[in-house]
């Protein structure tokens, strides 16, 4: 249950909200909000922005003005956001990482909604029994740290290259830590890291059974295509993406849109 949701005051001159990020370009957040405003019959706009660390700042300032009733926060700005925020949910607290900042009673308040996007996503479709193993070191990694952990998930890894971020997050969420060059890796992973960095640790998903890949730009990622060679699952960072946008309609409206209107729009 989240705390915060719009009301009539919080909305009443609101028009807009965006995705803020660089690179955004790619992004699908637009066709998804505008698909859910459409189906509320909501007469708002939600666009992308890419701009710089500058620009974030003072675009996430004007939710105080009122115009812009929520904005979405990507790479690499997920970090800034909760910097800049007035309040943060517990999610944010523990993963340092904000998707979301609206506003409320005058306070900019930041929720992480990947981490409901991420648990959605595996906890259907996946055994959750197994050893999991998160690759990356950054933001999206932290969330999909807590969110395999909320699933129950009792063997966690995180894997990447620095040894000095392996050892924070392995000590901050008490999970295991490897190195792309370990020979044991998990065989359920989650990736959090472009197709372009995927290509040269291509050997760390050679025997996956099961990759949640969180990038769907450009698909299928290079991780993606070794695993389905080997008939392994495959789930797509949309699916990610949609249920995590389901959450920000609902936080930043107080409304309820099914995920298959978002699918639908993509489709």
């Amino acid at each position: 249950m989240h705390k915060y949701s719009a009301t009539i005051k919080d909305l009443v001159n609101a028009k807009y909200a965006h995705v803020l990020g660089n690179p955004v370009k790619h992004s699908l957040s637009p066709i998804l909000h505008n698909a859910a405003y459409k189906y509320l019959g909501l007469p708002y706009q939600y666009t992308a922005i890419e701009t710089d660390t500058n620009g974030a700042k003072e675009i996430i300032a004007h939710l105080m003005e009122g115009e812009v009733f929520g904005l979405s926060i990507t790479m690499p700005f997920k970090e800034l956001a909760v910097a800049l925020a007035n309040d943060k949910t517990e999610y944010v607290k523990q993963s340092e990482s904000a998707n979301t900042l609206v506003l409320r009673d005058q306070k900019i308040v930041a929720e992480n909604t990947d981490i409901y996007g991420i648990t959605q996503s595996l906890k259907y479709k996946t055994p959750l029994d197994e050893e999991w193993g998160v690759i990356g070191t950054g933001a999206t990694a932290r969330s999909s740290i807590i969110a395999l952990q909320e699933l129950g998930v009792k063997r966690v890894s995180v894997i990447g290259r620095s040894a000095q971020k392996l050892s924070v997050l392995s000590n901050r969420y008490n999970i295991n830590a490897f190195t792309f060059e370990d020979a044991r890796l998990p065989k359920y992973l989650i990736s959090t890291i472009p197709s372009d960095a995927q290509r040269e640790n291509i050997n760390v998903v050679r025997d996956v059974k099961v990759l949640l890949d969180t990038t769907y730009h450009p698909w299928p990622s290079e991780f993606a295509n070794e695993v389905i060679k080997v008939n392994g699952l495959v789930i797509h960072g949309v699916d990610m993406l949609v249920h995590q946008a389901v959450k920000q309609i609902e936080i930043m409206l107080g409304r309820e849109v099914p995920a298959q209107v978002m699918f639908d729009a993509l489709a």
